[in-house]
């Protein structure tokens, strides 16, 4: 197997790009020449959205302990979920739209319509992005 990835100078250095399963050796000499960065290996996981290589292996992109306390509140306006553990500077997205950068405190989660929020915390390279859902629902549901 081979795995592509970014390089030192990429934005996510050691992200992996492609993953090509049959190995050919006209194709590493063809990445070698045009200075692509690659590794190759025995069969693995290569997924890229929980994998990336450092320092030539292929290893796990690690994970923040963030947690909610509940995951369903009532949209009143005063009951609360709160998202804990995101570390400073990460963004939080809400529905795919950013709803602001956290500070290393808890999230208050509190809504007065019914809705399902889609909740995201995304950090630096190469955290795993955390994803969550919190449900509004009406009072007396």
């Amino acid at each position: 197997m081979i795995i592509e990835y970014m390089g030192p100078l990429g934005f996510a250095p050691g992200m992996i790009t492609h993953v090509i399963m049959v190995y050919r050796p006209e194709l590493v000499d063809h990445m070698r020449a045009n200075g692509a960065a690659f590794i190759e290996i025995d069969e693995t996981s290569a997924d890229p959205d929980k994998r990336y290589v450092d320092d030539g292996q292929v290893k796990d992109r690690p994970v923040a302990q963030i947690a909610l306390t509940a995951g369903q509140i009532l949209a009143d306006g005063v009951d609360t979920a709160m998202l804990q553990g995101v570390p400073a500077g990460w963004e939080i997205r809400m529905d795919g739209s950013t709803f602001g950068i956290a500070d290393g405190t808890d999230i208050e989660i509190v809504s007065s319509e019914p809705h399902a929020y889609a909740i995201e915390a995304v950090g630096p390279w190469p955290f795993q992005p955390w994803r969550g859902q919190v449900v509004a629902v009406a009072p007396g549901s």
